[in-house]
């Protein structure tokens, strides 16, 4: 009788974790709890080594409330720089990442923030495989600094990057990596 206690107490646990887990996942995207936005937006290893993430990266805090841009369901920023207490860094990498219900909210957000264009080489839509929703703009110095600025949407996310770079690899090798991610990560379904 007893071991008959102990295996339903056990599979008490077992279910009582696998529904907690499932919360976590809808609620979150992830099991680890790192929400869909912040697994996009940029990481340590997108970038040249030296660069730390600073203090300011997360989730910004603004005084309405959780009204969030352009109809976002979550929004997550990094800030990773040489040295994050001496602006301006030498190098210095930003990303800004929205995440949406779905892709067509997205690129309706999209339009609303960078108006109606067609996909250009320019725009890093073909060269940088961005999709047809993507414009970013990269431009070197003659010191062979490499500065890029540019938004644009993946599926859920609308993702916009800033930096100065020591190279074009370096900023390309950063948005393709987050690009990717946001390909990759699903958009948990929203329970109401």
């Amino acid at each position: 009788m007893r071991s008959h206690l102990i295996a339903l107490g056990v599979l008490g646990a077992l279910i009582a974790l696998v529904l907690a887990g499932t919360y976590v996942y809808r609620t979150n995207g992830s099991l680890s709890g790192e929400s869909p936005a912040k697994s996009v937006s940029l990481k340590a290893g997108d970038l040249p080594p030296g660069m730390t993430q600073c203090s300011v990266s997360g989730r910004p805090q603004g005084k309405g409330g959780d009204t969030l841009p352009y109809g976002a369901v979550d929004t997550w920023s990094a800030v990773y720089a040489d040295d994050c207490n001496v602006p301006p860094s030498r190098r210095y990498a930003f990303s800004w990442v929205l995440q949406f219900e779905s892709a067509a909210a997205a690129a309706t957000a999209y339009t609303t923030f960078m108006g109606s264009q067609g996909c250009a080489t320019a725009h890093g839509c073909v060269d940088w495989g961005l999709g047809q929703n993507a414009d970013l703009n990269c431009g070197t110095a003659p010191s062979g600094i490499v500065s890029c600025l540019g938004t644009w949407q993946r599926d859920a996310f609308m993702v916009t990057f800033q930096g100065i770079m020591g190279s074009i690899g370096e900023a390309k090798r950063a948005v393709v990596d987050m690009d990717v991610r946001a390909h990759q990560i699903p958009t948990p379904a929203r329970t109401s």
